[in-house]
């Protein structure tokens, strides 16, 4: 399907991970187009989704899921970079200021790009895609990491506010809840998710994709500061909220040596509303983004 503004849409059937089918192209019409995907300003939406941004920080402010008129960003917002100096989260800083433009308008794939200052780093670059269509809200963080031999971590906040709502943690063969799962003296601060987790209420929720960033904090970042007893508390109680802030770095190794990390880093995330769905439905959208569709001309 060529579109008004020359973007070539192809309608691909649905294919199961590790599956299979084959596509012909050939001239013909296009069928009209029935949904569309627009950016504008700081705000990014499609039939199912609307978005909008921080101006300042370039973090998700609104996240309407306009199936069923739920607000689901918190007040901490989502995909919000926040950078410790030193060990003590109370010192968090924000990125920002930022300059928000339109990589692409539409309509079919909509883009927001937020690029701007960032502690820690020389730059930061949060990119928004939205396809019409879509459910799913994609969200890119290219981070170009100064080198610091200090006490650091760097984190990316996402407060699902999910009513009455609850965590359900992809962890390969099982999906855990770190309220109620979670083994006496197991780790409290943090847990590995395999590629997705999920805020989920009586009404139904929000998963999230954390396809580079396998360590999710739990409510609170993690706090390094020694006790009295000259170590760090860790926490003892069980998470039963929904905001979760990916862990992308830190520098916390207590050895007699100082080390530091630079570069570009680039993390992937993906957010997607849902109604009620089986609680399984979490590993679906993991082996979706651990397995994408990957498009070959025949007979390679």
């Amino acid at each position: 399907q060529r579109l008004a503004d020359g973007a070539l849409a192809v309608a691909v059937p649905e294919v199961p991970p590790r599956g299979l089918s084959m596509l012909k192209v050939s001239a013909g019409p296009p069928p009209p187009v029935t949904g569309r995907a627009t950016a504008s300003g700081t705000t990014l939406e499609n039939d199912a989704l609307r978005v909008e941004l921080d101006p300042a920080t370039g973090a998700i402010r609104r996240f309407l899921d306009r199936a069923r008129g739920v607000e689901l960003a918190g007040p901490q917002g989502l995909a919000r970079y926040r950078y410790v100096p030193g060990r003590d989260p109370a010192l968090v800083r924000d990125a920002g200021p930022v300059t928000i433009t339109v990589e692409e308008n539409g309509p079919l794939v909509a883009v927001l790009r937020a690029e701007g200052e960032a502690p820690g780093a020389r730059s930061a670059v949060l990119r928004y895609r939205l396809v019409a269509g879509s459910d799913r809200l994609e969200v890119e963080l290219l981070l170009d990491k100064l080198p610091v031999r200090e006490k650091e971590s760097a984190h990316l906040t996402f407060d699902l506010a999910v009513e009455g709502g609850a965590l359900r943690i992809d962890q390969g063969t099982n999906v855990m809840d770190p309220a109620r799962d979670a083994l006496p003296g197991s780790c409290r601060d943090f847990v590995g998710v395999h590629s997705a987790l999920d805020a989920v209420g009586p009404k139904g929720g929000v998963a999230l994709g954390v396809l580079d960033s396998p360590l999710v904090e739990l409510g609170t970042m993690v706090d390094e500061r020694p006790n009295p007893a000259g170590i760090r508390h860790w926490k003892q109680e069980p998470y039963a909220g929904t905001t979760v802030h990916a862990y992308l770095l830190n520098n916390y190794w207590h050895t007699n040596y100082k080390a530091d990390q630079q570069g570009l880093l680039r993390f992937r995330f993906v957010l997607r509303p849902h109604g009620v769905e089986p609680p399984l439905a979490v590993m679906d959208l993991s082996r979706d983004l651990e397995q994408p569709l990957v498009v070959l001309p025949e007979g390679r």
